[in-house]
């Protein structure tokens, strides 16, 4: 799985953040996003859990295609990449996510234990399984 990585230049491990993306995917406005929290002195991982998704599929209709389990699998393992880094304070990682970004933060934080927090910008499709 490929991961968007914006790393700041901090002098000691701090906090990250786990970013989820809207429907676009890690487009101009993710990108942006992370270069704000990366500003702040954040390290931010985008995982793309599109990966499963033939790669001839439209980025609009890969939503479809998603599924709780393995968004919450990829999500797991990039917080366990994180956790690795020596730049990165273990539990001090949060997890973002902004429209279907917003409803898979809620639905890692429910699911993975030992998450610091989670950001839910207008959570698109929270109510659906």
């Amino acid at each position: 799985m490929d991961v968007y990585l914006g790393i700041p230049s901090r002098q000691a491990p701090g906090p990250a953040i786990v970013l989820m993306y809207h429907r676009g995917g890690t487009d101009d406005f993710t990108k942006g996003v992370v270069d704000r929290l990366v500003g702040s002195g954040y390290l931010v991982a985008v995982p793309d859990v599109y990966h499963r998704c033939p790669s001839a599929t439209p980025i609009p209709e890969r939503k479809a295609l998603l599924t709780d389990v393995d968004i919450i699998a990829d999500v797991e393992a990039a917080i366990d990449e994180l956790r690795a880094r020596s730049d990165v304070v273990a539990d001090r990682i949060v997890v973002m996510g902004h429209c279907m970004g917003g409803r898979m933060a809620l639905l890692v934080a429910a699911n993975l234990p030992g998450i610091c927090g989670a950001v839910v910008y207008y959570g698109g499709g929270v109510m659906r399984s």
